[in-house]
């Protein structure tokens, strides 16, 4: 089948019949065509269809693409935390909030020395940001009896 083909396919929407062309898929690479391994890790798909992709920033990102591909099939893996900041280019700062916000969205779990990445919960965790400076004129309120200034 030549690149950009469309095949049409009838389809039923709503109870009624409708035909829609659909792209045809083809291997590009026939040469390369990933074969699972012997430790094979993997992302389910609804990770990217149901929100989790979108609901992680960057760092957040990062090691949990690392755990997951250092996991076993249970995935449980034990990198220690300097050798994970060295792989995935984090101070400790970053690593030690990822890590807590992987956890509170309910990804991974944590002992001390394992980890775990968990089945996808149902749907994404979404953690509501504190406003930094609301919270740092809160405290120094507080620090002042309340007054401002």
């Amino acid at each position: 089948m030549n690149p950009g083909t469309s095949v049409p396919q009838t389809v039923i929407v709503g109870g009624k019949t409708t035909e829609v062309t659909m792209k045809q898929k083809r291997i590009l690479r026939t040469d390369r065509i990933r074969q699972p391994g012997g430790r094979f890790s993997f992302i389910p798909h609804r990770f990217l269809l149901d929100g989790f992709l979108q609901s992680l920033n960057q760092n957040e990102l990062s090691l949990y693409f690392f755990l997951t591909l250092a996991s076993d099939k249970n995935g449980m893996s034990y990198y220690g935390q300097k050798s994970i900041c060295s792989q995935i280019h984090q101070k400790k700062k970053e690593y030690t909030s990822a890590l807590n916000c992987l956890s509170r969205k309910d990804l991974v779990a944590f002992d001390g020395v394992f980890f775990q990445v968990l089945e996808l919960p149902e749907r994404p965790v979404v953690l509501h940001a504190v406003n930094q400076d609301m919270l740092g004129s809160f405290c120094h309120s507080i620090g002042h009896g309340g007054q401002n200034g």
